[in-house]
């Protein structure tokens, strides 16, 4: 019978695992070894491994050289031609407005956190598919519906519970896995995740039967997986490719993996911003004073080019990261420093949000102070910073999610504030799962200029 072990270590520079002075598997090990070591992520239960058959072409629990393989060729699509579907994100960010202008200056409290919910998933059926879900207006239609079913079985707080709870029966009885395979096969969710397959499969053969316009300066994530190649170290491009169940694989979990995630970092980020108003001042004259002198700049441009708007978001995800842990599996018997070796085997735990809020870390770690991140300054630790985990296995989607909250806080911020009511719940209460949620709504007022 396995035995599941967690540690939860921080491995950061100046310690002996970070000097060239540890070893794995009995040989010396340099700065940034250690990853061989810890490639794989696992959420579940040894006992439960042994009845779950993986799923390789996952691209976030694939493991080994099936992970590198993939990795290697969505990294560069998902890293190098996000400008290509800003146009996207734009129009949701303009939809975003035309909502915020209808309740602005009435005194009503707003649960941004659910509207930040629906303009998520609206960009990420945009960017994914070039569909016009038109989520934040209707969710009438089948695409949408399918999504949202997705979405609320995985990612909801109901959903985390349900997730956890079942691991939990399963890790202790892993002969029923069968059972309760064959019943999740009729779930609503396990049907509309097979509409969202069967759609992305039809797509994928239209897409590749006509080539995309010239005239359309943005290409979705589908159009942009469907070129992508492997490359080489030098960046030329090699024969690697991926397959359509591989594409549809990539593009449910980008989804799945980008949504809540993405409406927190928006929903924390306006509530800071409401807490603390003389900062938001000073990021609106920021954002002011960029188009003042950019008259005619993209939002795509404002978004990458004010460093306050980095400033403040990198403060957000500090005190609110996405996940409140990261997990690997130790693949190979290492010895961190002399006092600590870690079994091959040994699930590791990388406490990120306890690390955002050590004072060791962080001078006075509960203020909200964007300074701590402005360019050329930065004092603090990269490995006690880990809002998207760190190394090659961080996630996939960090550049896609940065730019999407980046251009929807510069949208906003030309033409509203936030505002704290009697209706905001300061401090915000947390429920903690796959992702760090708020328990309740977050009310805000908008207030226009």
């Amino acid at each position: 019978m396995g035995i599941q072990v967690w540690y939860n270590i921080s491995v950061l520079p100046g310690n002996k695992a970070n000097s060239g002075d540890s070893r794995c598997g009995g040989h010396q090990i340099s700065d940034g070894e250690e990853f061989e070591q810890f490639i794989n992520r696992d959420f579940a239960p040894p006992l439960l491994k042994k009845q779950i058959k993986k799923d390789t072409r996952d691209l976030f629990f694939s493991r080994g050289e099936d992970w590198r393989k993939m990795r290697h060729i969505v990294s560069p699509t998902c890293s190098k031609k996000l400008r290509m579907m800003a146009p996207l994100i734009q129009e949701s960010c303009e939809r975003l407005n035309e909502k915020m202008s209808t309740v602005s200056n009435s005194g009503e409290s707003v649960d941004v956190w659910k509207w930040f919910g629906l303009f998520t998933m609206e960009v990420i059926l945009a960017t994914a598919f070039s569909r016009d879900a038109n989520m934040q207006r209707s969710s009438d239609n089948p695409l949408t519906k399918a999504a949202a079913s997705v979405f609320q079985s995985t990612t909801s707080r109901s959903g985390i519970r349900r997730f956890e709870g079942l691991i939990m029966t399963l890790s202790h009885f892993p002969w029923m896995v069968w059972l309760f395979r064959k019943l999740a096969r009729q779930s609503p969710a396990a049907r509309s995740y097979d509409y969202l397959e069967a759609t992305a499969l039809k797509l994928i053969e239209n897409r590749r039967q006509s080539m995309p316009s010239v005239d359309n300066p943005s290409q979705d994530l589908l159009q942009l997986l469907l070129e992508a190649h492997d490359e080489d170290e030098a960046g030329k491009e090699t024969s690697g490719c991926l397959g359509n169940e591989e594409i549809v694989t990539v593009i449910i979990g980008t989804l799945l993996a980008g949504y809540e995630t993405t409406s927190n970092a928006l929903g924390y980020t306006a509530y800071l911003l409401a807490l603390n108003p003389a900062i938001q001042d000073k990021l609106t004259r920021e954002i002011q004073d960029y188009y003042d002198a950019n008259p005619d700049a993209s939002l795509y441009d404002a978004a990458e080019n004010i460093d306050y708007v980095t400033m403040v978001l990198n403060e957000s995800l500090r005190l609110y990261p996405p996940a409140p842990s990261i997990n690997r599996d130790c693949n190979q018997t290492c010895a961190v420093s002399d006092n600590l070796v870690i079994l091959k085997g040994v699930n590791v735990s990388f406490p990120s949000f306890l690390l955002h809020r050590n004072s060791a870390y962080w001078p006075n770690p509960e203020k909200f102070d964007p300074e701590r991140f402005r360019p050329g300054e930065q004092s603090y630790s990269p490995y006690a910073y880990l809002p998207f985990g760190e190394g090659p296995r961080n996630c996939i989607g960090k550049r896609l999610a940065l730019l999407e909250v980046k251009m929807a806080l510069v949208s906003i911020l030309k033409d509203f504030q936030f505002k704290k009511t009697t209706d905001t719940e300061v401090p915000l209460s947390l429920s903690v799962g796959l992702t760090m949620t708020p328990k309740n709504e977050i009310y805000l007022n908008i207030l226009s200029k």
